[in-house]
């Protein structure tokens, strides 16, 4: 094989990307080579012991990264290639390549179970979608601009400056990260509003009528004591459904991760103003009271709403097909679901908001906290 692959190396300019590639896989090889003999000419080893000389290697993943980096086999985008060589690689021996692979995507998924919020329950009874093995190149390109700096900020090391392997591998890295998150509602949950566009473009890998989209259109918004009951429960239910094309989930999604972002551009300005900016910020184990009395909730929503207009004019012309009894409830989903998140990360902001409107109120909002009230 070894001869095969210099012999294939003579027909490129020494230049070109695929004389690098060849001399990387075939020192691994010949690594692999000198290990597995030294281990054979051991005395523990069983002299007569036949072996499969293709066991040093992975022949048809070798040859598909051979055709990939020539150029010698094309794919419509990106994230085509990526896919096939995944599908691939799961049919085969584990390679270097693989398992650099691996190192990526466990480091970021490891650090995404973080952003997954406690008290949150998976949604029972709901299987795991499977990615489109196809997707237009322009969703291409949007994937891979969201999910290089994701994957690279929670530890990732997604270099691919280096040549057409390491940005293959950078990719098949992506996507094979997308394919663990899919398997797991929670850490699908935290990616799906790491920003504006993110559901958009996640909706968008998975074929309409996903198991999580049957399991969304059975929810009631009829039948609670207030409008923060309602977001609390049906939040819980759709946010811990998994991968959902569904138009209820792109909104929901949408304007948390917009309002995050709109909080996170007012930080800069130093907001909130002292005492609040100077006080705790993260507190991983605050969870959200379960329930709320209609008068508080009433009061919440209102206010919530009122930053909403205030700081994102823009939302409301936005592309999803809902009614309007639906988009408020879905948009109160939205609240529920950044309190959730400032409660952890930005909590002297709802300590401000709290403080600001709801003075005089015996107001509770997080769980084992005493009452806001003056």
């Amino acid at each position: 094989m070894l001869r095969t692959a210099h012999a294939f190396r003579s027909n490129f300019p020494s230049k070109h990307p695929v004389i690098s590639f060849i001399a990387r896989l075939t020192a691994s090889m010949k690594t692999e080579v000198s290990t597995l003999h030294s281990s054979v000419q051991s005395p523990a080893a069983a002299p007569d012991k036949d072996f499969d000389p293709l066991s040093l290697g992975d022949l048809v993943l070798y040859v598909l990264l051979m055709q990939i980096c020539s150029g010698r086999k094309q794919f419509l985008c990106a994230y085509d290639r990526a896919h096939f060589v995944l599908k691939i690689m799961a049919k085969e021996k584990p390679t270097s390549f693989a398992r650099e692979i691996s190192r990526k995507v466990h480091r970021a998924f490891k650090a995404c179970r973080k952003d997954v919020e406690d008290g949150m329950s998976f949604a029972e009874g709901v299987n795991p979608a499977p990615l489109l093995s196809s997707i237009p190149s322009e969703t291409s390109s949007q994937l891979f601009q969201l999910m290089i700096p994701y994957m690279s900020k929670r530890g990732a090391v997604m270099s691919g400056d280096e040549g057409t392997l390491e940005v293959l591998q950078r990719d098949v890295a992506v996507v094979s990260f997308l394919q663990r998150a899919s398997c797991s509602p929670g850490v699908w949950h935290a990616l799906s509003h790491s920003s504006p566009e993110a559901p958009k473009i996640l909706s968008r890998l998975f074929k309409k009528g996903t198991p999580a989209d049957g399991f969304i259109a059975k929810i009631s918004p009829a039948g609670f004591s207030s409008c923060y009951n309602r977001a609390y429960a049906l939040r819980r239910r759709c946010d811990m459904a998994g991968p959902t094309t569904k138009p209820i989930s792109q909104r929901h999604y949408k304007l948390m991760a917009s309002i995050i972002q709109s909080l996170d551009d007012l930080a800069m300005q130093k907001f909130p103003p002292e005492p609040y900016s100077s006080q705790l910020r993260k507190r991983h184990n605050a969870q959200l009271v379960h329930n709320m009395p209609k008068a508080h909730s009433n009061l919440l929503m209102e206010k919530m709403k009122k930053f909403i207009r205030a700081e994102l004019p823009e939302y409301e012309s936005g592309e999803d097909t809902l009614d309007v009894t639906t988009e408020e409830w879905v948009d109160e989903m939205a609240i529920v679901g950044c309190l959730a998140w400032l409660g952890k990360h930005r909590r002297n902001v709802v300590d401000f908001i709290l403080g600001a409107f709801l003075s005089g109120m015996n107001f509770k909002l997080f769980k084992d906290e005493a009452t806001k009230s003056t």
